[in-house]
């Protein structure tokens, strides 16, 4: 196992600093979000990640993915990120699956997201890169399921999967084995985070659900049990990233390095034998 970072949530800092830091505290690697905000920018995509890149691999860090927020339908766009994946060796080019708002019907959105990642597919075994879809809520693929039913036919070295456990705390919760043994050499990576429904700001709502939002946690806190999830991803031999999006308004420095003990003892704790590990609770 390795730890990540998205790098959103060291966007308060320079490149260089980030990766000084991540390095200090024993991380591995970087999803550098790419789009306005983050340190690669999609009108200069080549010559960010060729300076993002630069600084990681000034500390020994590697660029996991560019970490982009494009849609399916945006081929031209998606393109150039591919190229500059392949330009700085970064293994994977996130993108995103359309929307959905019950406004246009789940199979049009279905039939053109498959036609656009035909394409994609395409440039990407031409780039030697990695499409790769986040699983996410709002979305067509807010399951593994779903997801699956897109990828389902292409080459797992063209197209991937990224499996945050956190999303499906709000829409598309499957038994977590289940669903990675539904996608399986689709997996790209996990991130890693956690959330829970606390009371929301209108307690009066006369709609029970509106009376809920989910907010970001501590990792032993939320709703995710990280310890049965670790154990699954153990059991199927995972030694891959876990990638840390805690959005949560600590410090910096501080919640990298609670974070990176929490995951890497949780982490540790579901590797052991049976017998001396604590009994998992029972799937509901």
């Amino acid at each position: 196992m390795k730890l990540a970072i998205y790098s959103k949530i060291g966007n308060c800092l320079p490149a260089s600093e980030l990766c000084a830091l991540l390095a200090e505290q024993g991380y591995h690697g970087l999803e550098w979000q790419t789009n306005q905000e983050g340190h690669v920018h999609p009108d200069r995509v080549l010559a960010d990640a060729r300076a993002a890149d630069a600084a990681a691999r000034q500390h020994g860090l590697e660029s996991l993915c560019l970490a982009g927020y494009l849609r399916t339908s945006d081929t031209e766009q998606i393109e150039p990120q591919l190229a500059a994946a392949a330009e700085i060796g970064c293994p994977h080019v996130r993108i995103w699956a359309p929307g959905y708002r019950g406004n246009v019907p789940y199979q049009e959105l279905f039939e053109g997201a498959r036609r656009d990642l035909e394409r994609i597919a395409g440039v990407a075994r031409h780039r030697g890169v990695r499409a790769v879809l986040e699983i996410h809520h709002g979305t067509i693929v807010p399951s593994a399921g779903l997801a699956y039913r897109l990828v389902e036919g292409h080459d797992p070295r063209d197209v991937g999967l990224i499996y945050d456990p956190d999303n499906f705390i709000r829409e598309g919760r499957e038994h977590w084995q289940m669903g990675l043994e539904l996608i399986g050499p689709y997996l790209a990576y996990v991130q890693f985070k956690n959330a829970s429904w606390v009371p929301g700001p209108d307690p009066s709502s006369p709609v029970a659900a509106r009376r809920w939002i989910c907010a970001n946690a501590d990792l032993e806190e939320g709703l995710v049990d990280w310890p049965a999830f670790l154990r699954v991803l153990h059991r199927r031999n995972y030694d891959g990233y876990l990638s840390n999006e805690d959005g949560r308004p600590v410090p910096l420095p501080a919640r990298l390095g609670e974070d990176r003990d929490v995951i890497t003892r949780l982490w540790r704790e579901a590797g052991e034998p049976a017998s001396a590990a604590p009994a998992a609770a029972p799937v509901g």
